[in-house]
């Protein structure tokens, strides 16, 4: 491409980008801006050209940034500014709004000046604001609710326990979770019953179960009656694991029934002639009873409602929470009923039209629970429940809903199955540290055990010259004791977050040629190590991330070539990366082992007889991730490997 080309497009780049562009010089005056950096700050070019940048931030801003400025041209890297912190700008009408900055640098005319990216974070700020807000309404709407949050394990013991719960058990959340909740908040002459039915649910008979009512006792020593929804928590394997239930307290509604039931006995005792307004008001008392015993049971968040008295259409209305559920703006205006269908979840639309349907036919009681994504876009879990309310004369009138966000509950129940899943990791990962551990070790401890019985007898005899030999393979046994431990070291580090990759520049090739001379204290008779380096002599990586990873390649190149083998090692620094290759002669790996040999404890086939953990290549991978490098291999059986990995440089 002609030079004239390249100077167009990159023209064409700077003008038309979507993002603000300034560049400045050390003395921080703007040289030079785009039509996207005029607008968002409200000024023309000519306006901005000549004068400091400073110009374009809020006053209280100004002269800790001529610092920062000053500090950014001592060391220029390309970076984000201000990383962690909000940055804002000011516009020519004196109006601040909140930006994004990334900052790079360019050499013209032998002189640093600084480029500045800029970005209109507005929106985002107000998305963020918004969802934060959201968020804790919803969990404002959970704990208002009234409803108890349970999760209890297969040993019956309470693991979750949500602040009403607690509130009404009359201990802290600290206090209750861990504690096995049928011997301590279900009373003695319940006990047995209740337990029943849990172990029902948990071997998957209870289905039928999963609305249920008992009687709990408080620390303090009251009784109350809870309704309880139960749903059973299963693992991967479909195995239960658990249960999970939404209780509400309902032991004052029991009482207001029991009243409510005495009063209308003394009502049969009034006057005929009040006989009728009684059983209007009756009708009421009722209707309002069902509606709150319903409410209760589901933890209300909100309500529908069909009148079926209209025999022309319908008569459908919304609560105001309904409307605040799926992210609508309430209205009083009639709405048609295909309305809220447009959010349920395409896979679940036709069972819930269809159950609705069912109920306003049957006026059966419907429990339903399914997907809806609001209007802002935002996905959510929705617990429903239907049921057919009818007058004094049974006659079917109306069919209410209540319906709850269940997102938080089904996001407690995913997070459990997770760390169900690994722990069951963590054990398998354990079982195979220790059978691999015993049996790593046994051998050198053997090996030591025999040379040092050996050498006692050597020395009584005085036959100091076959001493040498087994001392040798003592000390050889002690190595392979330390480069087990080394490797356990080194994986323990890593999963607990410990190494931290520090780069420096170094002068490479003796750097290398230092690890070498260390490591050829481990060659077998007359084995050779030839090393090569290219390209430029200085390197910016971790040094001691990388002896670890070329201890652990020359070892194994070592440990697997035979007496008299030629390893070849070479490096090369160019095009901003570091390449590394470390050729042996050895017994190479079988084609089927190859593609498992970065996994952790995997040792291929034919190496059976020779010490090692497999861990040593698991551990220069995680190495070479924490570096941004890559590593890969080729091999064939008995025919030697090479090991390529490649390091990026800035």
């Amino acid at each position: 491409m002609k030079t004239n080309q390249k100077d167009a497009i990159l023209e064409a780049m700077f003008a038309d980008a979507t993002l603000g562009i300034l560049v400045a010089n050390v003395s921080g005056e703007i040289i030079l801006c785009n039509k996207l950096a005029e607008d968002l700050f409200g000024y023309t070019r000519n306006e901005l050209l000549g004068q400091k940048v400073e110009m374009l931030l809020p006053d209280q801003m100004r002269s800790r940034h001529v610092k920062h400025r000053a500090a950014y041209l001592e060391h220029p890297t390309p970076r984000l500014m201000g990383a962690g912190r909000d940055l804002y700008g000011r516009r020519k009408d004196g109006s601040i709004f909140p930006i994004e900055i990334s900052l790079s640098h360019v050499r013209i005319e032998d002189k640093t000046a600084v480029i500045a990216f800029i970005s209109n974070i507005r929106w985002r700020k107000e998305q963020e604001e918004k969802l934060r807000h959201e968020k804790e309404l919803a969990q404002m709407y959970l704990e208002m609710a009234g409803s108890i949050i349970l999760v209890l394990d297969k040993e019956e013991n309470i693991t979750l326990i949500n602040r009403e719960g607690a509130l009404i058990l009359g201990g802290s959340e600290e206090e209750i979770i861990g504690q096995n909740w049928f011997e301590n908040f279900v009373p003695e002459k319940n006990r047995a019953e209740v337990r029943a039915v849990y172990y029902q649910l948990l071997e998957h008979q209870g289905s039928q179960l999963e609305y249920y009512e008992n009687k709990v006792r408080a620390t303090h020593g009251e009784i109350r009656l809870i309704s309880w929804h139960n749903r059973l928590l299963q693992n991967e394997k479909g195995e239960a694991i658990g249960t999970i239930s939404s209780g509400t307290d309902i032991t004052l509604t029991r009482e207001a029934e029991l009243m409510l039931q005495e009063s209308k006995a003394r009502l049969k005792n009034y006057a005929i002639e009040l006989e009728e307004e009684v059983a209007a008001r009756t009708a009421e008392v009722f209707e309002s009873q069902t509606k709150l015993k319903l409410s209760n049971q589901v933890a209300q968040i909100g309500y529908w409602e069909i009148s079926l008295e209209e025999q022309k259409e319908l008569s459908l209305t919304w609560s105001e929470e309904f409307f605040r559920l799926f992210d609508q703006r309430y209205t009083e205006e009639p709405l048609p009923k295909e309305f809220f269908l447009q959010f349920i979840h395409p896979e679940d639309r036709e069972v819930v039209t269809a159950q609705t349907r069912q109920a306003i036919k049957t006026g059966e009681d419907k429990r339903l629970e399914f997907r809806i994504t609001t209007s802002h876009g935002q996905p959510k879990y929705i617990s429903s429940e239907l049921r057919g309310i009818r007058n004094q004369y049974g006659k079917l009138t109306k069919i209410f809903g209540v319906i709850q966000d269940i997102t938080e509950n089904k996001e407690i129940e995913k997070r459990l199955e997770q760390n169900l899943k690994k722990e069951k990791e963590l054990g398998e990962l354990k079982s195979r540290f220790v059978s691999m551990a015993s049996h790593e070790f046994r051998t050198p401890l053997s090996a030591i055990q025999s040379s040092v019985d050996l050498i006692k007898i050597y020395q009584e005899r005085g036959q100091p010259e076959k001493l040498g030999r087994h001392i040798g393979r003592i000390k050889s046994s002690v190595q392979n004791l330390t480069n087990i431990l080394n490797d356990f070291l080194n994986l323990e580090k890593l999963e607990s977050g410990k190494i931290i990759y520090q780069p420096e520049a170094l002068q490479f090739e003796q750097y290398m040629r230092d690890i070498l001379e260390e490591i050829g204290l481990l060659k077998k008779e007359d084995q050779e190590i030839h090393y090569e380096h290219r390209g430029a002599d200085t390197a910016v990586l971790d040094k001691h991330l990388l002896r670890n990873i070329l201890n652990n390649l020359l070892s194994n190149a070592i440990k697997y070539s035979g007496e008299g083998a030629r390893i070849e090692v070479r490096s090369e620094i160019g095009n901003q990366e570091l390449s590394l290759s470390v050729k042996d002669q050895g017994i190479g790996i079988p084609q089927a082992d190859q593609e498992h040999l970065m996994t952790r404890f995997f040792r291929a086939t034919n190496v059976t007889n020779i010490q090692g953990t497999g861990l040593g290549l698991t551990i220069v991978r995680r190495y070479l991730d924490m570096m941004g490098g890559s590593i890969w291999f080729e091999s064939k059986e008995g025919a030697g490997t090479t090991f390529f990995v490649k390091i990026p440089q800035e």
